[in-house]
């Protein structure tokens, strides 16, 4: 069984959307495994799960709202152990930090991080930076596998983490990339 965190979605199109939905979508989801997709409440599911539509994936909607940060925090204190164990979920993606994930036991965390902004606070504000720092460093720790999505976020982790790192770009759509390849002509 496959655990996917998306309670960081919104309805906006964003580039972290756009990745989970064709490396699963793409990658033709295994009829022989089980997915679970974990969504905030204020994600219209309709629309996000057009793309993956198949028998073998169950989205679990949770009573949280992608934007608000805590929430998402204590997830990983009081859901996310007894959602893994129930489930029996081998493998977790997880895409945000903070990758807070206590009694994971036997599940895989995979953990995709986008960018290190908050790596950038430390001359404007300091506290904020001591905690992003603090939460990075137990993050890298809990996960089994890290993956990003730039060169340049892979080169910033590789002074925190010193297991291999994935890379796996964000996936551009074609006919974004048509209209845009059309205007500039």
């Amino acid at each position: 069984n496959i655990g996917i965190n998306c309670c960081h979605l919104s309805d906006t199109n964003d580039g972290a959307k756009t990745r989970i939905v064709n490396i699963y979508h793409f990658n033709k989801i295994k009829k022989e495994r089980q997915f679970y997709i974990f969504v905030p409440k204020n994600l219209k599911l309709k629309i996000f799960s057009k793309n993956l539509n198949f028998k073998n994936v169950k989205f679990i909607k949770l009573d949280i709202l992608s934007t608000q940060i805590f929430q998402r925090f204590f997830l990983g204190f009081f859901y996310w152990p007894e959602a893994l164990k129930k489930l029996k979920i081998h493998y977790f993606d997880h895409s945000y930090l903070p990758l807070l994930i206590f009694g994971k036991k036997k599940s895989k965390i995979i953990l995709t991080i986008h960018d290190l902004r908050y790596l950038n606070y430390w001359k404007s504000d300091f506290w904020r930076f001591l905690i992003f720092r603090s939460v990075l460093y137990i993050s890298l720790k809990n996960c089994d596998k890290l993956i990003t999505v730039s060169n340049t976020v892979k080169s910033q982790l590789s002074f925190f983490y010193r297991k291999p790192i994935n890379l796996i770009f964000n996936f551009i759509k074609t006919e974004t990339k048509k209209k845009h390849i059309t205007k500039n002509k």
